[in-house]
């Protein structure tokens, strides 16, 4: 099993350094940083690799570099009220191309979102009925690369652990590889304790988001009950993100951590919160109450 301080993967950091520059230089970043994995992010609007020849070449460039790839993320819309079914066609036919591009660049998973938007006058089981085809499709076209695709709880509609149980157990009733994105943060926006969703779905969590955020009024994201929620370093917010990670741990959970947030401080702030929520669960049942 690799040593704890290298399963922390470079996340908001590389997005950044991709954007900013190329891969050699967000290459270089990333290993300097002291990670040993980066997780890729596509948007529409940013692209993370334009093919599968491009998806080769950078491979190839983070293996010069020591790295490897945890994790490839889309935020992808399948369902939006404002959206055709044309639209929604195209963006299955995106996902499609993303697990190729996982699969090339030798990421184990494909995590991606399901449903962004903030509007909730679309009844929850019209919206799980309309998304639930698409992702199998993407899932078991996934499968077929040898990649497991993953979802996390996000947004409004699959979110907590109500919203998010309907979807997991939908899809992964059709096709059983597919698995939990465990987002410390997210479930905020529902106005839930993320330790919850930590709790229920630990077993079955396959990689990690790490974040924290604070209850602040002036802060422009605003949670499903109205709250203000500020983006913070890890274990200065609201979220219990020690007793997360302890869940974790005692879970077995053997994967990744990626790192959403830009910067030194932030990788910092996650590698030692991890390592010491898995060192006190090594330790066992003689520094239970030493857990924080």
């Amino acid at each position: 099993m690799k040593d704890i301080t290298e399963r922390i993967t470079v996340y908001s950091a590389f997005y950044r350094a991709m954007r900013e520059g190329n891969i050699t230089s967000a290459a270089r970043e990333a290993a300097k940083s002291g990670a040993r994995t980066v997780e890729f992010l596509d948007t529409v609007k940013r692209p993370a690799v334009a093919d599968r020849e491009t998806a080769r070449r950078y491979r190839a460039v983070l293996k010069d570099h020591g790295l490897t790839v945890a994790c490839f993320s889309a935020a992808a819309r399948l369902w939006d009220p404002d959206r055709s079914d044309a639209e929604a066609a195209s963006e299955e036919a995106r996902l499609l191309r993303l697990a190729q591009m996982a699969a090339e660049l030798g990421s184990p998973y494909l995590h991606h979102t399901v449903v962004m938007t903030w509007d909730t006058q679309t009844p929850y089981n019209e919206v799980l009925d309309r998304v639930t085809e698409p992702a199998v499709r993407v899932a078991e076209y996934a499968r077929s690369l040898g990649v497991r695709v993953l979802y996390e709880p996000q947004g409004f509609y699959f979110n907590g652990n109500d919203g998010f149980r309907g979807l997991y157990r939908r899809v992964k009733a059709a096709c059983p590889t597919v698995g939990v994105c465990t987002d410390i943060g997210n479930p905020m926006f529902v106005d839930e304790d993320p330790l919850l969703f930590v709790k229920e779905f630990a077993r079955e969590t396959c990689h990690v988001h790490v974040k924290d955020y604070r209850v602040c009024a002036s802060a422009p994201d605003r949670s499903k009950g109205g709250r203000g929620l500020d983006p913070v370093l890890l274990g200065t917010g609201e979220v219990h993100a020690a007793e997360c990670l302890s869940v974790l741990a005692d879970a077995g959970y053997t994967g990744y951590f990626g790192v959403e947030d830009d910067g030194d401080a932030a990788f910092a702030a996650s590698r030692d919160a991890v390592a010491r929520a898995f060192k006190i669960s090594k330790a066992g049942s003689d520094t239970e109450g030493d857990r924080v």
